[in-house]
């Protein structure tokens, strides 16, 4: 009960001796709460096993502002030195908040969802990717986010879909958590009768974006805009985007795109 209560969990009995079958149970139980957005997480396990802890996050948003899918336009993407290739470019004018960042050769822009979480893009300048990726943190992610300023932009973003995995053993680790991974591990309040310990983590992200914004139908809405020539962030080379939630400015998901066709 205590699973389910505090953390929204479910527990799933399997026959890890039947490792092909235990996975595919697991797997389906997976795409059912995704909406089939992350399939086949669960591979090779081991017939040893004794318990598999497993953790997703599945995120629908739907854009404050949608995009009007009648302005989306073939483009070029420019992916590095020698390779260009056609996205499909989402077009939007309207008011944002919006911050050019000189000192760190950065444009960014803030998409709100409809609710209390926004996407945050950063375009670095020309030939400049590695340089912000190397100081990026959070307190300069902050940092963007309160020199945001509204301002009317005519904003081109493509449309992309990206799926990431990761073993996250070696992460945890260096980050301190290494007792549960050895013989000293203590789950003594998961089961007192096997004595248990972590083998492996993995983690899985899949973020999907659109002009409605990650699925659902839109609504067009009109904005007042000022005589002002408005600023122009066009998307046409690799960036970053972060999703944030307003109300504890915690990030939820973290990605770079370098190649919006790679689907």
């Amino acid at each position: 009960f205590g699973t389910r209560d505090y953390y929204s969990g479910e527990i799933l009995n399997v026959d890890f001796t039947k490792p092909t079958e235990a996975a595919a149970e697991i797997n389906r139980l997976i795409a059912s709460k995704t909406q089939d957005k992350i399939q086949d997480m669960v591979k090779d396990l081991d017939p040893e096993m004794a318990m598999v802890l497993i953790n997703y996050v599945y995120f629908r948003g739907q854009w404050e502002k949608p995009f009007d899918g009648n302005q989306t336009h073939k483009a070029e993407f420019t992916v590095d030195e020698t390779t260009k290739v056609q996205v499909d470019m989402m077009k939007r004018t309207g008011r944002y908040d919006f911050y050019r960042d000189g000192e760190n050769h950065t444009s960014v822009i803030r998409l709100p969802y409809k609710g209390n979480t926004s996407m945050v893009i950063i375009l670095p300048e020309e030939g400049k990717m590695a340089e912000v990726e190397s100081s990026i943190n959070k307190e300069q992610i902050m940092h963007w986010h309160d020199s945001l300023s509204r301002n009317s932009v005519d904003l081109f973003l493509p449309k992309f879909s990206i799926s990431a995995e990761a073993a996250l053993d070696s992460t945890l680790k260096e980050m301190g958590i290494t007792d549960a991974f050895g013989d000293t591990a203590d789950f003594s309040g998961m089961s007192s009768e096997v004595k248990l310990k972590v083998s492996k983590v993995s983690h899985q992200a899949v973020l999907s974006v659109d002009e409605t914004g990650t699925e659902a139908a839109a609504v067009t809405t009109m904005e007042i805009m000022p005589m002002s020539m408005p600023e122009i962030m066009r998307l046409d080379r690799p960036f970053l985007v972060v999703i944030c939630e307003h109300s504890t400015k915690s990030i939820l998901f973290m990605g770079k795109i370098n190649n919006p066709a790679a689907m």
